[in-house]
């Protein structure tokens, strides 16, 4: 039998984003993926494309969206992937703090505070604030991939044992970590960063041009009208 004509307008085209197991923006629960992922899912349920999901460390989805290989990535800061392209509109916001002992009562007040503290970071993150501060003192910090959420569980294991002072991650993961680990009342933050905007960022790749930039723009225009519909701030309120 024939197979039936398809209508080539009609077809979707694949868009392979990269992303890192993230919760609760970005999470391995098919019920409830993250706020992030279902942002991204409703830009994309109407239009041409079908998105397609590919989970790597996050240094190596850097690169594998930069070289091309893969369209976007979900979700960095305009300075942790700076050579990335960056639609209008931000996809979510961030906070990076650190994290401490409770019974130290140690805060982060400046780069001064850190003098002597042994800290934990992850690869590829850039913080304005610090930059500096870590480039001259690199033997204070232990740099870590971020590849299977695993980083911020090792990074309590070694917080409480007392390898390390502090580590420095994102406010809402860390925190339901910590709440997964029973280590609330233990565990606190001590200081944060300024919020900072999240975004999908596409490829640079020349192959890819035209291919992004339709993207991006449909990414913008379904952006600005999910927040007339109502329909993100629907989306944001189950992720309280």
């Amino acid at each position: 039998m024939a197979a039936a004509a398809v209508d080539p307008s009609r077809q979707k085209h694949v868009l392979k984003v990269a992303i890192i197991d993230w919760c609760p923006q970005i999470c391995r629960n098919k019920n409830q993926p993250g706020y992030i992922i279902e942002i991204v899912n409703t830009v994309f349920a109407e239009g041409p494309y079908q998105l397609a999901f590919y989970e790597y460390p996050w240094t190596r989805g850097i690169m594998q969206v930069r070289s091309g290989e893969l369209h976007a990535l979900l979700a960095p800061t305009k300075d942790e992937a700076p050579n990335l392209l960056f639609p209008e509109r931000e996809v979510g916001v961030q906070k990076m703090c650190f994290f401490r002992r409770a019974e130290d009562h140690w805060q982060f007040t400046g780069t001064h505070s850190l003098e002597g503290l042994k800290i934990g970071m992850v690869n590829d993150v850039f913080i304005r604030e610090i930059d500096q501060y870590k480039n001259d003192n690199r033997h204070q910090f232990q740099i870590s991939s971020y590849y299977d959420g695993s980083y911020i569980k090792r990074s309590l294991r070694m917080l409480t044992s007392g390898r390390l002072d502090t580590f420095i991650f994102t406010y809402h993961s860390t925190q339901l970590e910590i709440k997964k680990e029973g280590l609330a009342g233990r565990v606190v933050s001590a200081g944060c960063f300024s919020e900072t905007s999240l975004y999908m960022a596409f490829s640079p790749s020349p192959d890819l041009t035209d291919e992004v930039s339709s993207m991006m723009r449909h990414f913008d225009k379904r952006i600005d009208a999910m927040w007339r519909s109502g329909e993100m701030k629907a989306i944001l309120k189950r992720y309280q």
